[in-house]
Parts: C-alpha cells; structure tokens; sequence
C-alpha cells in the first residue's frame, strides 16, 4: 500500500489452510511449491484422517481470525482506509489437493469422483460448510469482502464441474448473503469461465477472470444472464502476470493495459492480473502497471 498506493489490501493466508484445519498434513519444500504428505487413497482414509465437523475445523484457525483483526488495525493506524480481503480456497480445489492433485499433476480427485461418488460428495459438503463458516468468521473479525478460489477449476471436466464443484460453490455465496448481504463475495473460477454465468446467478458479485478467457465472450455471458440478480456482476482481471516480470518492457504493459480497459470498459471493472504471481516480478514494472491503470482509465473517463 505505501509503495504502489493499491485500492485494497488482502491477507494472504495458503489457500489450502481449511485442508489442514481437517486434518491434512501441509508441506512446503523449496522449489516445489505445496504438497500434502497424508494423500487421501480411499474411503477408509476419511475416519482415520479428517476431523469432518466445519465447526471445530474452523476453529483451529483462529490464527487466522487474529491475523485479521491485527491487519485491519494496523491499516487503520497508519492511515490506510482501504478493504480488506479474506479468502479460501473451493471445495473442490481443497478436495483435489486433499487426493494427491495439483496443478501440474491431477485425476486423483475425478477418480474418487468416479469410484466414490457418495463420498466424494461427503467431503466436499463438509468443505464448503467449513468455507462458509470460515470466510463468516473472516468477515465477523473485520474482512471487508471475501474470495473463493477455484484454483484447480480447469483440470476438470466440464461434468465434474457441474456435478460435484459447481454446486458447492454457489452454497458457499448463497449462504454468506444471507448472513452478510451487504459484504461482496468473489469468485474466481481459473480455466473454468464458462461458469462464470452461473457464479453470478448464484449472488456472487465479483467475477475474475483469467488471463486466457476471452473477455467479450466472457462479458456478452454475464449480461445475458444479468437478469436474475438485476445486474451484471463486477469483472476484475485479467493482466498476463508474465507481464510483469523483469523481461517484459513498460510499452508492453501499457499496451496490454489500454488493450484491457477497451475491452472491459470502465463500469463495474476492478483492474487485477488473470493469474498469480511468481515471486520474480520486477517492482518498477508493478508501479509502471498501476500507473497505467489510473492514467487510461482518468483519461476513458474524460
């Protein structure tokens, strides 16, 4: 916030913390990114393995709720009066990383789909009730707003989806408007955008999308389907972040700017990158990015 003067702060806490709230045993070797050491194999695994009551998930992680409540008040203490964002991550993203999946190497969790399908969806139910109770609590100790990642959403089929991911996701909006309704709930379905019209009927209000959806496509679907809640869901995206790394130049960030707010105007948009960062990101070009972002969009204004 001092260096680039962000609209919003968010707390980052592993998108996986819920995983290891039930049990799982959450690894973080270098180079190799997140892996769980007590891989789900089978049914036989859910007694012996998860603590399978949201309640008593949520409550081992109250670190987080302390990490809320200290940033929020050290926002306030120095003078930044801006949101702050909570997350999780999915049921079914959580799930999958629960079987042995990631973003590299996946099928594990459409397996159980397949071959424990009663199971399968008895997990995910206890996933999402522990989301909503999570991201309730997030928001009870001073989150703004809230994000739920559906990080492994492209390495599904299009059936696993609507079948066992899908459904979860919209209860866990659905339940937080009717505790919350005047907080934002936002969704992010990566490599999954042709959901993007049922997360916005199911109340969610921000809709990211990724970097490789096709941003008319993804607006014209939002529209049509706009009727249902009485208007078109909020965009955020959808920045390459490869953009940013120190091989990139600043013309090119300007012209991938200018190219964005064309094509999603300025109602209703939340400028973002389509993708996450990779930790080699060069801070001239962030601050370059933000610059752009505010000077185009002052300038589409006039």
């Amino acid at each position: 916030l001092e260096r680039y003067g962000f609209d919003a702060a968010i707390l980052f806490s592993d998108i996986l913390t819920i995983a290891e709230g039930m049990g799982m045993e959450l690894q973080f070797p270098p180079g190799k990114g997140m892996t769980v050491s007590n891989v789900l194999q089978g049914p036989s695994d859910i007694d012996s393995t998860l603590i399978m009551e949201p309640k008593k998930v949520v409550d081992r992680l109250e670190y987080v709720m302390e990490s809320v409540r200290a940033t929020k008040a050290t926002l306030r203490q120095r003078g930044f009066h801006v949101p702050l964002l909570g997350f999780s991550g999915a049921p079914w993203t959580l799930f999958a990383y629960m079987t042995g999946d990631s973003i590299r190497e996946n099928g594990n969790g459409e397996r159980w789909a397949r071959e424990f399908p009663e199971e399968t969806r008895k997990i995910l139910r206890v996933l999402s009730d522990s989301v909503i109770e999570y991201l309730d609590r997030q928001i009870c100790n001073g989150a703004d707003a809230v994000q739920v990642f559906e990080s492994l959403g492209g390495t599904i089929s299009a059936q696993t989806m609507l079948q066992f991911a899908l459904p979860e996701m919209a209860r866990i909006s659905l339940a937080l408007k009717e505790r919350h309704p005047d907080v934002p709930c936002m969704a992010f379905a990566r490599g999954a955008g042709y959901i993007n019209p049922t997360l916005q009927r199911a109340k969610f209000d921000v809709i990211t999308l990724d970097k490789n959806i096709d941003v008319g496509e993804a607006l014209g679907a939002l529209e049509e389907t706009a009727w249902v809640t009485g208007r078109r869901a909020t965009v955020q995206g959808n920045l390459d972040p490869q953009l940013l790394l120190a091989n990139s130049t600043r013309e090119a960030i300007t012209g991938a700017v200018e190219s964005m707010i064309a094509r999603v105007g300025k109602q209703a948009t939340i400028a973002n990158l389509g993708g996450g960062l990779m930790g080699k990101e060069d801070p001239d070009l962030v601050a370059h990015y933000v610059e752009e972002v505010r000077r185009l969009s002052r300038r589409r204004a006039e």
